[in-house]
């Protein structure tokens, strides 16, 4: 238990460093379609997203 504990004191103090990317990755795209995988994390995501179900019609 004292190694996850230090894990989540590491974790957190990253998050603390770096809100705004950690909310990128909490609001993260990852979906399949097809024979193709669609992973983003940016800003961007919807947008991106959208391209991708766009391009796969």
């Amino acid at each position: 238990m004292c190694g996850t504990t230090s894990r989540l004191t590491r974790l957190f103090k990253i998050i603390a460093i770096l809100p705004d990317e950690y909310f990128l990755i909490e609001k993260h795209v990852l979906k399949m379609k097809d024979n193709y995988i669609l992973f983003v994390v940016s800003k961007d995501a919807a947008i991106i997203d959208g391209a991708f179900d766009e391009a796969l019609k």
